[in-house]
């Protein structure tokens, strides 16, 4: 019996040299800037202000309430750490419980690095997790983690994400602790941010993640998956169907 066919983005869009295509053009993106991401560092970076670290191609699909969005990050190095984004949490949903999220890698290599902090101090970090995840993997950010996606390979990393589109990301704890509770560097080390105060890192890979906390390993590519059914994704929307599992 045929393999029913596979497709890691929606019709009409195409990859080529870390650009995401609509047709023959650019597809709309919204970019982050050097000028942004300075605050956020490390170490100060040299390169200019208007340096694009990285693209954001939101709700290129969308079912319902579920989107469908894709981001890359080009193998850039930030003063002394390796490429990132900005870091968020998500809003509460009407079920009283914050909208998760679920990455899938179409290539390179990822890290990110999730965390939980105390409901009444954002400093003070009560979980923190580096995932590691490479092409055709799943990471599925859960309810009350906070997560930074860093470039952790040598080519553009490109990342879909399936989320809720009833909500707006919340950036001001890492903005106002200038970053995520660790600091990962171009040589893989990894620095506490002492503007937290933060606990162990855990380490682990997706696979690791699936099984920390029950969720399936989605092992088609996640376009093709909610173009078939984005009922399996209603957790994306109601977030106790997940925390009950």
């Amino acid at each position: 019996m045929p393999t029913a066919k596979t497709h890691s983005l929606p019709e009409g869009f195409s990859l080529k040299n870390g650009t995401l295509f609509f047709k023959k053009q650019e597809a709309k993106y919204y970019a982050r800037t050097m000028r942004q991401m300075q605050p956020l560092l490390h170490q100060k970076s040299s390169l200019p202000e208007d340096t694009i670290t990285y693209k954001m191609y939101r709700g290129i699909w969308q079912d319902g309430n579920i989107r469908f969005d894709v981001t890359i990050l080009p193998p850039l190095s930030l003063g002394d750490e390796r490429n990132k984004t900005f870091g968020h949490y998500h809003p509460q949903s009407k079920y009283n419980a914050p909208y998760p999220e679920i990455y899938e890698v179409l290539s390179g290599e990822a890290h990110f690095l999730m965390q939980t902090h105390n409901p009444q101090d954002a400093s003070r970090i009560e979980r923190a997790l580096l995932v590691g995840a490479r092409a055709g993997e799943k990471a599925l950010m859960q309810p009350y983690f906070g997560h930074i996606t860093i470039n952790a390979g040598k080519t553009p990393l490109v990342l879909a994400n399936l989320v809720s589109a009833n909500f707006s990301s919340d950036y001001s704890a890492y903005e106002k602790l200038r970053g995520g509770a660790y600091y990962e560097l171009a040589d893989s080390s990894l620095i506490p941010n002492l503007n937290c105060i933060p606990c162990p890192l855990e380490k682990m890979d997706a696979t690791g993640l699936a099984a920390s906390f029950h969720h399936p390993l989605f092992k088609e590519p996640l376009f093709s998956l909610a173009q078939k059914d984005i009922s399996q994704f209603s957790f994306l929307e109601n977030p106790l169907l997940l925390m009950k599992k």
